[in-house]
């Protein structure tokens, strides 16, 4: 899991320099999910060392990340798109769209994670 969960913080980090670099939108705000995808990324680097009881806190602690980055995204685009229309201005697609897909990518991350902590709650089998 730790491995995916770096591969998770990756695109995270891809997608949010693709969307500074974008020529619609040269903000800072642009950057979030590169600062999602670190905090994920050095979490699941956490996550693959140390002993059995420190691998289940990170994986706890990475679908928290999870679901708080989920939340956000998607706030962030609803937050978007309704700012834009009480101005009466037509809502800059590209950031909705850079949100939405960073919601999705933690969705997906998300159908993952959450099996993967309910099965290391359960005792082992004898």
């Amino acid at each position: 899991m730790a491995k995916l969960t770096i591969v998770f913080a990756i695109l995270l980090a891809v997608l949010g320099i693709a969307g500074y670099f974008c020529p619609s939108s040269i903000h800072a705000i642009a950057l979030m999910p590169v600062w999602w995808g670190i905090v994920l990324g050095i979490c699941g680097y956490l996550t693959a060392s140390g002993t059995e009881t420190r691998k289940k806190a990170f994986l706890y602690i990475n679908t928290a990340i999870g679901i708080l980055g989920f939340l956000y995204a998607l706030g962030s685009a609803i937050n978007a798109y309704g700012a834009a229309r009480t101005e009466g201005v037509d809502p800059n697609l590209f950031v909705i769209y850079d949100r939405l897909i960073m919601a999705v990518i933690l969705l997906v991350f998300l159908n993952i994670a959450v099996p993967a902590v309910l099965k290391a709650r359960r005792p082992p089998e004898e």
